[in-house]
């Protein structure tokens, strides 16, 4: 389950700094973070997870802590 949760924060880092090189501050409200978690939940490495919401909802959450400590 460790290295799951390891794998699934990592996968989320990498397609978060490629977004962060050309995302305007600016764009960022709630729909562009819901977008960017669909995004990342619909990629077909994270096909095995069955329980999507809580996938989305766990995404969403780490994508805003990676947001919070890039922006600060």
């Amino acid at each position: 389950r460790e290295n799951l949760t390891e794998d699934v924060n990592a996968f989320i880092r990498d397609y978060m700094r490629g977004i962060q090189r050309n995302l305007p501050v600016s764009s960022l409200d709630r729909k562009r973070v819901e977008s960017l978690a669909e995004t990342v939940t619909g990629a077909s490495s994270l096909s095995r997870i069955k329980d999507k919401k809580a996938l989305k909802e766990y995404v969403l959450v780490y994508i805003l802590k990676i947001l919070q400590t890039s922006f600060n």
